[in-house]
């Protein structure tokens, strides 16, 4: 999560500091010149009373209608109270009347930025400064100018070339100031971080602890991730109640992008207690919106609830509230309900940040994934090379992008079977709801024992399809060749699967996979086919507790049957670490016991507890592991204690490139198909092609 782009400063500010300051400077020279019962007007002119100053000059010039310092005034009375337009055409006219008068050719042109003209008020400050480069209030004005047209870079020049003629002079510091930091907005959301940092680090040499400065200059941190630096230039803001309540809205955001949550919640909350000596009503609003996002990121969705109500009654159904409703939604598994919120408020500002990234996301949620490319698509329109947008995006077209997966390793067990095995598999989207794949799987079999070895070559095709949100079917058809010294012989396979999703928290797998068992070279030579149908059910929930259930009924080609079944009931104990610990049953059984063929028990019972994390070494790699631990009953034999463990480590090579280096051991008797203690390493990488998706991004309409 990086800042909402209103969250930076922009341009909009920096316009009425110029206005003010060159009619400072305007009035300032006229002034100087006139005879003191004109004064009254200038000081209402220059007190910003521009619509008393406007009456006064338009009864001075009925008795003085040549006094050309009156004339300007009342121009600019005219452009400064609203009148645009007609400040335009008056100055115009003065211009004509007074050919070649610099000041009245200063006012011209300044006009011409009050009716938001730019590019006329550009090419008659290029005019100007040709005749007149070292004009003050010119280089000035074409700094707005130029500003307001996003030349930021030339905008600069020309107030840094002011300053050079006025070191010290307030107005053109202010106005760079703000030129500084729209250029930043700008380069930062080009995540263009160094150059952003620059900009503002500059405006702090000239107005230290500047509060908009370190503001931005903590966002763009926050952008980048230096959530560090971040933090210091928040801190830095904190000395008022005002600039405060600021720091720690910022600071709570910090923590939560440090996944310090309950760090988040102490700052939010600490915010909105601030804000009670506050009579700021846009800060009271910032409090409340972080306390309500931060009761979300630590999962009080209770709390929450209970919030956003009171909210409710209090404010009503302002966009704000609704964008917490919807967020609301998302956290707590409501995506569809998160979907509809986000559309009500789009319908009031089409151009909501909030709600176009919002309104993505809550697609993506819901499994419509071309619906939402599209909306991710319109929110980059608008927001130019957001972050938050251009992940969502990022993480889509991986999705969808032609991808190599390729695993290699060894394993052996306490049977002295030893095994190198291979699999290759290529995924072809065709489309957000039509996927294609091609396998080639290799197992090399040795028994050191009999000395018995055996190929196994396969190969499959598949399909799956997407009927619906959250309702896909998939289908592998192929063959798989046995050779041995002994036999060599082909069987068909097949594996079938219907997912779908009552619930954004619950998911359901029907499966039917025909198999042929190729775990060891005397298995091999059985030419034991597996037909499997089985079923698989997944719950979460808001407490951070989950449930995995399988049951699995197996015919075999010798006339023999397996009953599975499978029970794991989780907790997550630490989100950033992905730290759960849970109970895990299983129990299986044979009709027929064939203990020198396989293992075969009548009954097989497995209770265990476990534990698993996944720990981040650096920003591109990170550190996997879990470990169970019980006791198994084979049929009525004394409880016998097991052990199994994993661990990988991951590492991102690059955007498209991820390689995964694992090992196993585990002394489970179902772990293998002959009940022996299990060892495997290997070693998986995965290719994302670099190009371009087989299917036109699906943009909006």
């Amino acid at each position: 999560m990086v800042p909402n782009p209103s969250q930076i400063t922009s341009t909009l500010p920096m316009k009425n500091y110029i206005i003010q300051i060159l009619a400072s400077l305007a009035i300032s020279l006229t002034m100087a010149q006139e005879p003191i019962e004109i004064e009254k007007g200038f000081r209402l002119l220059e007190d910003g009373k521009f619509s008393e100053s406007l009456v006064f000059f338009e009864r001075y010039l009925e008795t003085s209608p040549d006094n050309r310092a009156a004339q300007i005034c009342y121009g600019r009375s005219l452009g400064l109270s609203g009148d645009t337009p007609s400040a335009v055409s008056y100055f115009k006219a003065l211009d004509l009347s007074y050919p070649g008068d610099l000041e009245i050719d200063v006012n011209r042109a300044e006009s011409l930025l009050w009716d938001n003209q730019f590019e006329e008020a550009k090419i008659l400050y290029k005019m100007l400064l040709e005749a007149n480069p070292n004009h003050f209030s010119l280089l000035l004005g074409n700094a707005n100018c130029l500003s307001n047209l996003k030349e930021y870079q030339a905008a600069l020049e020309s107030v840094n070339k002011a300053l050079v003629i006025e070191p010290a002079n307030q107005g053109a510091l202010i106005s760079r100031k703000y030129i500084r930091l729209a250029w930043a907005h700008v380069l930062i959301n080009r995540q263009e971080y160094a150059s952003g940092k620059r900009l503002l680090q500059s405006n702090l040499i000239d107005f230290p602890l500047d509060k908009e400065s370190l503001n931005n200059l903590a966002n763009a941190y926050l952008a980048s991730g230096d959530t560090g630096l971040a933090r210091e230039s928040f801190i830095k803001m904190a000395d008022s109640t005002k600039d405060s309540i600021t720091a720690m809205i910022g600071i709570s955001l910090v923590s939560h992008i440090e996944k310090q949550d309950k760090d988040a919640l102490k700052y939010a909350r600490e915010a909105r207690i601030i804000t009670r000596r506050s009579e700021d009503p846009q800060l009271m609003r910032k409090a409340e919106e972080r306390f309500v996002q931060a009761l979300l990121w630590n999962k009080k969705y209770k709390n929450a609830r209970t919030q956003l109500d009171s909210l409710d009654n209090t404010y009503g159904k302002e966009s704000w509230i609704l964008g917490l409703e919807a967020s609301y939604g998302l956290y707590s598994g409501k995506s569809k309900s998160s979907l509809k919120t986000y559309e009500e408020l789009l319908v009031r500002d089409s151009t909501s940040f909030d709600g176009n990234l919002g309104k993505a996301n809550a697609l993506f949620a819901n499994d419509r994934m071309h619906e939402a490319y599209q909306a991710t698509f319109t929110t980059l329109d608008i927001f130019e090379n957001q972050k938050d947008a251009l992940a969502l995006l990022d993480k889509l077209n991986k999705a969808y992008t032609p991808a190599i997966n390729q695993s290699a390793g060894y394993s052996s067990d306490s049977g002295q079977n030893s095994t190198w095995h291979g699999l290759t598999s290529i995924r072809l989207p065709l489309s957000t709801k039509i996927s294609t794949q091609v396998s080639y799987a290799y197992r090399e079999t040795n028994n050191q024992i009999d000395n018995s070895q055996a190929e196994s070559h396969s190969a499959s095709l598949g399909i799956g399809y997407k009927w619906m949100p959250k309702t896909r079917t998939t289908l592998r058809v192929g063959i798989n060749k046995i050779i041995s010294p002994e036999r060599s012989y082909t069987q068909p396979t097949m594996d079938l699967r219907f997912n779908f999703s009552t619930s954004s928290r619950q998911k359901l797998e029907l499966i039917y996979n025909r198999e042929l068992e190729n775990f060891n070279a005397a298995l091999i030579q059985e030419e034991i086919v597996k037909d499997h149908l089985g079923l698989s059910f997944h719950q979460s929930t808001n407490l951070d507790l989950g449930l995995y259930t399988q049951f699995i009924q197996t015919a075999q080609s010798d006339e023999n049957n397996r009953t599975l079944f499978f029970s794991s009931v989780f907790y997550q104990m630490i989100e950033k670490t992905q730290t759960k610990i849970g109970v895990n049953y299983q129990y299986i059984s044979f009709r027929e016991q064939r203990p020198e063929v396989y293992f075969s028990p009548e009954e097989f019972h497995v209770a265990e507890i476990f534990s698993s994390s996944n720990l981040t070494i650096s920003p591109a790699s990170s550190l996997s592991f879990s470990g169970a631990t019980g006791f198994q009953i084979v049929e009525t034999n004394t409880p016998i204690f097991t052990f199994r463990g994993d661990l990988s480590i991951q590492h991102r090579i690059s955007n498209h490139f991820n390689l995964n280096i694992y090992g196993m051991y585990s002394n489970l008797a179902s772990s293998t198909a002959a009940g022996f203690e299990y060892m495997e390493a290997g070693i998986r990488f995965q290719w994302i092609w670099s190009g371009k998706k087989l299917f036109a991004d699906p943009r909006p309409i």
